[in-house]
Parts: C-alpha cells; structure tokens; sequence
C-alpha cells in the first residue's frame, strides 16, 4: 500500500465503514494525513451513502452502547452491544451523575447532566463514540425571568443539529416559564451563546419530548400534545435558525404521534387506534398531500407486557435486511418483516430500564475538539 499514489489510497480508504476508517489513521502516517485531511469526509460520503447505519444506545444505567446492524448481533436475544463506553470515559464530570441525552446528529451525541426534574446543567458535552473525543460547550446562562417569589418552575427543550451550508454544528436550548420564552444557539466550536428572546412558538412548551426526536431538512422537530386537539409538529431550522410548523398525517382521529427518519425523510408513527399503527413517511417536506401511509400493523404483534394505552413507538431504519426497525417504550427493538409481516423483539442486553435511542448516520466529520 506505500507504493500505490496517495489518490488510489484514498479511494480505498473512502470505501471503508466508519469504525474500519478511524482505526486506518493509526497505521501510518500517510494514510492519517489522508484520514484527517478536510476534503476526505465528503469523499467518505459519496461513497457510503448506500450503507445502512450502525445503532447508538444510551442507556440509564450511564453507559453508551455502540450497535452493529448485523445478522450476528441480532441474531442473538437479548442484543449483545460488541462496544460500551462508560460515562468515566466521556468525561470525568459526568461520574456518579445522572445525564441526559439532549440530541444527536450525525453520529455525535449530545449529553449534559440532570439538574432537577428534566433540567440540564453545565457542562454540555458534544460525544463521538467513533473517534472516542469528547468537547464541552461554553456554559449557557440560565435566562432571568421576572418571577413571583418562590416560583422557579421552568421547562426547556433542545435539540442538536446541522446546518449544511455552513458546515457547522448547532445546539438550541429554548426555556419556557409562563408565557416567556428565550432561545439559546450555540455552534460547535464557538465560545459563545446567541440569543434570542420570545420567537420560540407557545405551543413548544406542550412537546411530549423535550429532545427533538428527527433532524431532517436541516431542521429539528418536536410533537406538541395539545390536549383534546390533534397533535401539532414543530421544526427549528439550523440554517436560518427560525421556528415553523410542519402539516401532521391526514387522519381526522389522530391523537398520539411519535416523529422520527426514515431513508432521509421524516416519518411518523400514529398509535391513536387500539388494533394498529400506522407509520406515514412525508416523500416532500413541509407538503401535507406527500404524507404516505407505508404501513399498519397490529397492536398484538408489537406491544406486550403492558397495556396497549401506554405504549408509545418510534421508528429508527430500515435494517441491511430490508426489515423496519422500531422502538417500544424505549426499551425493545422491534423488527418488522414487511413480506411476512412478523414481528421479532429484541431486548438490549442487561436492561435496566428504558433507554434513548438513537441512530448513527454513517457521516465522518472532522471536528476539531
């Protein structure tokens, strides 16, 4: 391989799968340079944009699970992780500390640890499980509501995203109390915070999840549970850095919605009915009429040991196979044959109790921590 010109190397190296190619840079010294070179990300991804993702799995038990999409990893039952990464690793402030997931994007992880009930604190830590670095983000400041005294109750979303003509990446953290709002945008590398003061939608504040559960678009999303209403979904885009709504599934009964990705557009899953799901994919963003129905299936085959009312599903990719996998309840993995329409759960080794789940888009960036 020393002999061959650098230009053949690279192309070799561009086909390589994520985890094959940050092992390469430690072979030699050519091929690192090739490997940390700017222009290689985007040759890696014109190459791979057909390989389907790997799996991340952040568990409560304060461990990163790295899942391989493959016949031996989920042939087994429950699913074997072939890599943990302890929370001591990530980063030494995070030790015998409740952390929560904030985002994700690209196969970078966003964490912080809890403060209160659903409050994340400083440090905001940026995590690549592929290369193994870690990166803080400059602390946020809490916003300063005038409040009446001994009322502290604050709310707070975000989300962590990708802006495609900057090639940046972008941290927003909107807090709520009352009828105030205030948003706080960082990116990645910078050292400090913008804000911005009331431009966050109300309706935010109803989002069943406080982390954007799809980036696609350039935007984040959330599903606002309005009650005795129909769902309301909501996008930040990361370009513009503006709130907007995106039109829900046409379905005039639809009560319970779950947003994710599916082959680059974004999906959703309507668990409304008792008997089935119905899981929609949007083929041209922000068009109401380009929602499609792709499937239906029954309550029975997907939903157990617990009552069909709590159970809430996302979906996470279509597997090598062919097969759809979705989450149940945040704590199995659900693969659904499309031909056969059958079903096999997969429990995550050692379950501890529920886990966010989240999907490793196969990008290679060079990210200077």
């Amino acid at each position: 391989m020393e002999k061959l010109p650098p230009e053949i190397t690279t192309n070799i190296l561009s086909r390589l799968p994520i985890k094959s190619s940050v092992q390469c840079r430690c072979v030699c010294k050519p091929w690192c340079e090739i490997l940390t070179d700017s222009k290689f990300p985007l040759i890696h991804l014109n190459q791979i944009s057909t390989i389907s993702p790997d799996i991340l799995v952040y568990s409560i038990s304060h461990e990163i699970l790295y899942l391989d999409d493959s016949k031996e990893a989920f042939g087994r039952k429950p699913i074997k992780p072939f890599k943990v990464f302890s929370e001591n690793f990530m980063h030494n402030s995070f030790y015998k500390k409740d952390s929560i997931v904030l985002g994700s994007c690209n196969g970078l992880i966003c964490l912080a640890k809890f403060e209160g009930p659903l409050t994340p604190s400083n440090p905001i830590c940026i995590f690549n499980p592929i290369t193994e670095t870690c990166s803080k983000l400059p602390d946020y400041k809490d916003p300063e509501f005038e409040m009446p005294t001994g009322l502290n109750h604050k709310r707070f979303m975000y989300g962590f995203g990708f802006d495609d003509s900057k090639q940046e990446f972008k941290f927003v953290l909107v807090t709520f109390f009352s009828n105030l709002s205030e948003v706080q945008i960082c990116t990645l590398g910078d050292s400090t915070w913008r804000r911005k003061t009331g431009c966050a939608p109300d309706v935010l504040n109803l989002a069943s999840r406080q982390h954007s559960t799809a980036f696609v678009n350039q935007c984040l999303h959330w599903v606002a549970d309005v009650r005795l209403t129909i769902p309301i979904i909501v996008s930040f885009n990361s370009g513009v850095e503006e709130f907007d709504f995106v039109p829900i599934p046409p379905s005039n009964k639809l009560r319970k919605l779950t947003v994710g990705v599916l082959e680059g557009h974004l999906s959703a899953v309507d668990y409304t009915y008792v008997n089935y799901i119905h899981i929609w994919v949007m083929k041209k963003y922000k068009v109401k009429e380009s929602w499609v129905k792709q499937f239906s299936i029954k309550h029975d085959l997907i939903c157990r040991d617990c009552d069909h009312f709590f159970c809430y599903f996302e979906t996470l990719k279509f597997r090598k196979n062919g097969e759809l996998l979705l989450l149940c309840n945040g704590r199995d993995f659900l693969s659904y044959n499309i031909r056969s329409r059958k079903i096999m759960i997969y429990k995550i080794e050692e379950d501890k109790g529920r886990a966010t789940v989240t999907v490793a888009r196969e990008k290679l960036y060079v990210v200077v921590f």
